[in-house]
């Protein structure tokens, strides 16, 4: 006897790569069809559709009320598969939607929804259908963490505090990473008798229609943290380090909403009005690890004070060749100049030495606590130098030419000590000594002294010996002996340079910062065992032009090995240490150069 089969309908299943696409994106659907039983169908159908709705208005009678909302389809993307049979088993269809680079981010809130679908109908002759949805999480795309931006923010707005509190905020940078972390602190200066519940920290997602509406601007997200309860000291910091939520709206804009976010500081009072500072924030999806960066101190309002009131105490001295003295109370930094040497001082955590690469080589970044630091820096010497505090694990034996207790003090490395000890005298060896830390290099020398600023005369102090320092380093800078190799002609090199206005560096004799024919060039030198073994002629290479042809080019002109390296092009020449060697040379590669851009179609740059 004849016993028909019973039509079935199959198991779907749907697998997205990307599974969290973003605007502007392909993503491939891969639709997973399971079947018990031959089964016939029309058609599959797959749409991928955005929509978008923000509130407009609520209108009503008596106690009905009815929300009407803006809507529109951001895109309606659709596949089709023409009729067939299911076999028993597995089969796979593969969809593949590009999504439109203006689409939105997916959103929620109470006012707004930005949404996308991804649907798969199965039409089965006199059956019922298969079909299904799935959301499809549409993300903005991923930003590099950028440049570091430590904020400072207050709610002090004249130029003199009065007795209404200020609130203090600082952020080690005003983008927030969603998933990543904010770190900064808060302090409050001047309550008084004011008693504070808690001090919180918010982040705010603001939400602005962009199309009619009876509500304007409105905060529809808050995500709020307790930082300290109860009252704090009067300009304590209350550091923080906080996770920024993963499902925190990013900042964007729709035909139909702005999204954006601010950074909320509150001290909650018991008996009176909250203290509240606002602040905007972007939040984005990051890339990649942002650097290290500072987040700027706070403290009592003083602390500025201190600073200011320092520095004209120490303008007052009329200290020899300083200029320029001045304080930065935003970045919380204060600088002068003396003769040639350009100095930065400021108030640091000690984590905060490591920003830099160069300073965090000089000096300790061990100590957590507070100091106060000073950079002072100075066109690059050449002469390979590197100064900094001895440590238990650092040996060797101290040159005959350098002074031994710097040696005891200091890890002393140059390419040739004799040369570096014209730098390394008694006089700035005793100025080093002055500081807790101090560390020196061709370019800058950084100093430190534990301790913040608390007293006025402790910084004028300081200020002092660090003047002292660039006074006693200025001179010694101009008299710099010559390295080894170029001694006898070193009169020769010094005019050489000053009748083509080029710079001489004293440690290296390199010529820097010249021109021949209009050419930029530079000249350095390679040295090995303190012997120059080569010399290197090199001008910047122009966009768009044939590298091969320029570096073959220019080491044919001058007979030697030409080269492009890091934007610039020159060539490799046996030892230069005859000034009387150099004009020639560098008269024909000039020349080279200039045919080069001429005969080139992206001009010279």
């Amino acid at each position: 006897m004849y016993a028909p089969r019973v039509r079935s309908r199959p198991d779907l299943s749907v697998y997205l790569s990307p599974q969290r696409p973003t605007p502007g994106e392909r993503l491939h659907a891969r639709v997973v069809l399971t079947s018990r039983s031959e089964t016939p169908y029309d058609l599959i159908e797959v749409t991928l559709v955005g929509r978008e709705s923000r509130y407009e208005h609520t209108s009503g009678s008596g106690d009905d009320r009815t929300s009407h909302y803006h809507r529109r389809e951001v895109m309606r993307l659709r596949a089709r598969f023409d009729a067939g049979v299911l076999a028993p088993g597995t089969s796979e269809r593969m969809v593949t939607f590009d999504i439109p680079r203006d689409a939105p981010p997916a959103y929620k809130s109470r006012l707004a929804s930005i949404s996308y679908t991804l649907g798969v109908r199965v039409h089965i002759p006199w059956w019922p259908d298969r079909q299904a949805a799935y959301t499809v999480p549409v993300e903005t795309p991923p930003e590099g963490p950028g440049r570091p931006r430590p904020q400072l923010f207050t709610t002090l707005r004249g130029e003199q505090r009065d007795d209404t509190p200020v609130l203090e905020l600082s952020l080690e940078g005003d983008r927030l990473a969603i998933g990543g972390q904010l770190a900064g602190a808060v302090a409050i200066t001047g309550l008084g008798n004011k008693r504070v519940r808690r001090v919180e920290l918010a982040c705010v997602t603001v939400e602005t229609p962009l199309v009619k509406s009876s509500t304007g601007t409105t905060d529809v997200d808050h995500r709020t943290w307790v930082l300290h309860k109860g009252t704090p000291a009067d300009g304590a910091s209350i550091p923080f380090r906080l996770a920024i939520p993963k499902d925190l709206a990013p900042t964007f804009r729709s035909p139909y909403i702005r999204v954006t976010h601010a950074i909320e500081a509150r001290a909650v009072v018991a008996l009176g009005s909250d203290i509240v500072l606002r602040v905007p924030a972007v939040a984005l999806r990051s890339k990649g690890t942002k650097e290290a960066s500072v987040v700027p101190l706070l403290g009592s309002a003083r602390h500025a004070t201190v600073w200011q009131a320092a520095l004209r105490e120490v303008q007052k001295l009329r200290l020899s060749g300083l200029r320029d003295l001045r304080y930065d109370a935003e970045h919380g930094v204060g600088s002068f100049a003396c003769h040639e040497v350009s100095v930065v001082l400021a108030e640091e955590e000690g984590a905060a030495r490591k920003r830099r690469t160069q300073r965090s080589s000089l000096v300790s970044a061990d100590d957590t606590g507070p100091c106060v630091t000073a950079e002072l820096s100075w066109p690059a010497l050449g002469l390979d130098l590197r100064v900094a505090e001895r440590r238990w694990t650092d040996f060797g034996k101290p040159h005959a030419a350098l002074d031994r207790s710097l040696h005891r003090r200091f890890t002393v490395r140059a390419r040739e000590p004799e040369q570096a000890a014209s730098l390394l005298t008694p006089a700035l060896r005793d100025a080093l000594f002055a500081f807790d830390e101090a560390g020196l290099d061709d370019e800058r020398v950084v100093v430190l002294r534990r301790g913040g600023v608390y007293r006025e005369a402790s910084l004028v102090r300081f200020v002092r010996e660090v003047h002292r320092l660039a006074s006693v380093v200025a001179p010694l800078l101009a008299g710099i002996a010559p390295p080894s190799a170029f001694a006898a002609d070193a009169d020769a090199w010094r005019a050489l340079s000053r009748a083509h206005g080029a710079r001489l560096r004293p440690g290296d004799f390199a010529l820097v910062d010249w021109s021949m024919r209009g050419v930029p060039l530079v000249l350095t030198h390679r040295w090995e065992d303190g012997t120059p073994v080569s010399s290197e002629l090199s001008t910047t290479l122009p966009e768009g032009v044939d590298t091969d042809a320029w570096r073959d080019a220019l080491g044919k002109a001058v007979r030697g090995t030409g080269f492009v390296h890091r934007g610039r092009v020159g060539a490799t020449l046996p030892s230069l240490a005859r000034p009387d060697t150099l004009l020639g040379t560098a008269e024909a590669f000039a020349t080279c150069v200039t045919r080069l851009s001429g005969a080139d179609m992206a001009p010279y740059r």
